[in-house]
């Protein structure tokens, strides 16, 4: 049956949903140590990172959201999804190009590009071809903003600047407003590597002031994370300085790597701009996981999918044995009712399925006297030679008659204590008593 099992059925993987419960490792609430700027000066290293080594998003990072993260219980499977309603972090940067922008040239290596994104929105920045073909910066966008808004939440322009080959200056600059809102969402994460899946919004996250990312001092307000209050710490005016060039500077590395340079970015109307907010938002969104988010540990519930064997019917093979067997019983059913009639004088007291049922189908037939339970295949043959059996129409038993074309001819002894049409039966009920009992009776000699 090995190989017909085989043909017809195959072990698959398919998923399996269970209830479970999750731990999670974080919660709202802002980091006490974010003006250190360590947070920013790590995730703006993996988003250069990213660039030069096309890493995906790290784990609870999937684009622009961020999650609180969570971990299955110990001793979990490692094949599978775990589905856990969590905290989230949406980050939109709403970077746009300039209406209009230009170059002027002041002396022969410096000149002030600037650029204009709304009649109240406008920016310059002196700039010089001594500091290299390749230029790029970021600054707050001073006239963007409220004079009251803290330089750490401003929206923010950054410049490119790119000399071609045959000597033209070409330059442009992308405006971004950061801001974050937060929701309730549903998320999975791959018990194998970790990373997360897509995030559904359940509900707004509730604000409360007690927590101090929606409330006091944030108060909903998005890190820019590219220009950052005055300090009189050396080391974080250098973490500051490596934020606000590491940034631009990834972003502009994105566009060198394209097929023809940095040349088919700036030809592109929306090529800085679509760059920017790529790798822009992927920055603030890991920056989020360690600014907006601190250590926690509470137990959620969740749902765990996993891969599960599952037995399968091959669908060919099984439609092919599916045929075969309606032939085989539309068949049987021609061949039932061609045969009705034959088998309508057929009496069958019990189904002859078991050695008790044969038994009682031959015990009064006679002939068993001639058969020892040692007889071998040939003695067998021998002793029933002569003998045709059939089935008693009337009783149902089976009976046996002499056949004389077999035995000698001179014998007139017959075996079964008469010629032709002998039989010994049953009755079965109580009006038809044994008639016969004996198999080969005796023939009682002449007086002389």
């Amino acid at each position: 049956m090995q190989p017909l099992a085989g043909s017809l059925l195959q072990v698959g993987q398919t998923s399996y949903t269970t209830a479970a419960t999750a731990i999670s490792l974080r919660s709202i609430r802002l980091s006490p140590i974010i003006s250190q700027l360590t947070s920013f000066l790590a995730s703006a290293g993996y988003a250069d990172a990213a660039v030069y080594r096309n890493l995906q998003d790290p784990l609870f990072v999937n684009g622009a959201w961020s999650a609180a993260p969570f971990t299955a219980p110990p001793g979990s499977i490692l094949n599978g999804t775990l589905a856990a309603n969590t905290t989230a972090v949406q980050t939109h940067v709403d970077c746009i190009k300039p209406t209009s922008f230009t170059m002027t040239n002041l002396t022969s290596s410096d000149f002030v590009s600037s650029a204009t994104f709304s009649p109240s929105c406008n920016a310059s920045l002196s700039l010089s071809r001594n500091d290299g073909f390749d230029q790029f910066s970021v600054t707050a966008a001073s006239t963007c903003a409220p004079s009251y808004q803290d330089q750490n939440f401003r929206p923010v322009i950054f410049w490119y600047y790119h000399l071609s080959d045959n000597g033209d200056a070409l330059g442009t600059a992308v405006f971004c407003q950061p801001s974050i809102a937060i929701f309730v969402v549903t998320t999975t994460m791959d018990l194998n590597d970790g990373s997360m899946g897509d995030c559904t919004i359940l509900e707004p996250f509730e604000y409360t002031n007690n927590i101090n990312v929606t409330g006091n001092p944030l108060n909903g307000e998005a890190f820019n994370g590219v220009v950052f209050d005055a300090s009189n710490s050396s080391y974080i005016i250098a973490r500051a300085l490596a934020n606000n060039s590491g940034i631009p500077g990834a972003i502009y590395s994105f566009a060198s790597q394209q097929p023809d340079g940095p040349q088919s970015v700036f030809d592109d109307p929306y090529g800085f701009v679509n760059a920017t907010k790529d790798i822009y938002t992927q920055y603030l969104s890991i920056a989020a996981q360690t600014i907006y988010f601190l250590p926690d540990n509470t137990t959620i519930s969740a749902q765990l999918t996993s891969n599960v064997p599952r037995l399968f019917v091959e669908t060919l093979p099984a439609h092919l044995l599916s045929a075969l067997f309606i032939c085989v019983g539309i068949t049987s059913l021609i061949v039932h009712i061609l045969h009705k009639r034959s088998r309508r004088n057929l009496w069958l007291t019990s189904p002859p399925s078991s050695i008790a049922a044969i038994v009682s189908l031959t015990s009064r037939s006679g002939f068993g006297d001639l058969l020892l339970p040692y007889d071998d295949v040939s003695r067998m043959k021998s002793n029933l030679a002569g003998l045709k059996f059939r089935l008693d129409k009337r009783t149902g038993a089976i009976v046996a008659e002499e056949d004389f074309g077999v035995v000698d001819s001179s014998d007139n002894m017959a075996l079964l204590g008469r010629k032709g049409g002998y039989g010994v039966t049953v009755g079965v009920d109580s009006l038809s008593p044994l008639s016969r009992t004996s198999f080969k009776d005796k023939i009682e000699p002449e007086s002389p």
